[in-house]
């Protein structure tokens, strides 16, 4: 099972976008946080793909960028702010999402980060968010 670190310090995005890979298939451990990230990413458990917002409580997407080696899975960028092209330049980004995304352009840039072919998703509604514990 293809295995996505997702970090978002957004509760609902990290619900929905969640919600939305695991009914895609995929393994997903979220977070909110950046040294979480990079406690994961050393770790044995590490990521196939990294979605990662660029600015969070302690430490941000952009800290979380600059000290990732070249061993770290592909990367897609999210954030509600412009996007600085040195963030986009980093040899692991992939993909750029910008906030706010729909479910489509998740998964399609999941698909092509991954290079892999999804089958058509679903809508996910709000209330499959809260039965999910969201």
């Amino acid at each position: 099972m293809i295995k996505i670190l997702l970090a978002d310090d957004s509760a609902p995005i990290l619900a929905q976008a969640s919600l939305s890979l695991m009914e895609a298939g995929f393994s997903v451990t979220s977070t909110n946080n950046g040294a979480h990230v990079l406690a994961v990413l050393a770790s044995n458990e590490k990521p196939d793909l990294l979605i990662l917002d660029l600015n969070m409580p302690g430490r941000a997407g952009r800290q979380v960028l600059a000290s990732v080696i070249e061993a770290t899975p592909p990367i897609i960028l999210i954030s509600g702010d412009l996007i600085h092209p040195r963030d986009v330049r980093h040899r692991a980004v992939v993909g750029v999402l910008t906030k706010p995304f729909d479910q489509t352009a998740l998964l399609g840039a999941v698909s092509r980060a991954l290079k892999i072919k999804l089958p058509a998703a679903r809508e996910v509604s709000r209330e499959m968010i809260q039965d999910a514990g969201f």
